[in-house]
């Protein structure tokens, strides 16, 4: 049985290239579908990123979705106040599947992040695998050198950011799902 993970911060496809970024802060929210939908109280993920140090990311919601970081290196010099950097050559934290992370009638993912090399590969922020394939997603730069965020209910939805991000500056990124629309 394949376990399903969540991965921050993972380097596009095609593997190591020049791309390193330093990411703040992280967050998932749970939304309901409908008024009849179970709310759920706060975040069901969220990492600050702020410990400076270490091999582990506490999850700040309290959902106990503790990440492993593989790779990215401790900055002091976040935005407000420490971050991960990764470089491009395979870096990402992974969060162990949990029920709370099963986000399928609403959700908003979003991070601050600050790329410093934009070299128009795919550039993975949050990645949550299903077996085959995405389940959601947030990328910093997609084939066409935006922001992009992606959910697969039936099928792949796409909500493609306007611009390019600028390298060297923190951009927050987000994306919301209301069980019917990706913006």
């Amino acid at each position: 049985m394949k376990t399903s993970t969540r991965q921050l911060g993972r380097s596009g496809v095609g593997g190591a290239s020049a791309f390193g970024w330093l990411v703040l802060a992280l967050v998932l929210l749970s939304l309901p579908a409908s008024a009849e939908a179970e709310v759920v109280a706060g975040p069901v993920a969220a990492y600050s990123f702020d410990a400076g140090s270490g091999a582990l990311v506490s999850d700040d919601s309290g959902a106990g979705n503790v990440g492993v970081i593989s790779g990215a290196a401790w900055e002091p010099a976040g935005k407000f106040g420490e971050a991960l950097s990764f470089d491009g050559s395979g870096d990402f934290v992974s969060i162990s599947d949990s029920a709370s992370l099963h986000l399928s009638t609403g959700m908003t993912l979003e991070a601050w992040v600050k790329p410093t090399v934009l070299d128009g590969s795919w550039r993975t922020v949050i990645f949550k695998e299903r077996l085959g394939g995405m389940t959601y997603a947030l990328y910093a730069n997609d084939r066409f050198s935006r922001p992009l965020g992606q959910i697969y209910d039936t099928a792949e939805r796409d909500a493609g950011g306007t611009a390019q991000l600028t390298p060297n500056v923190w951009t927050h990124l987000a994306t919301t799902y209301d069980g019917s629309s990706l913006k």
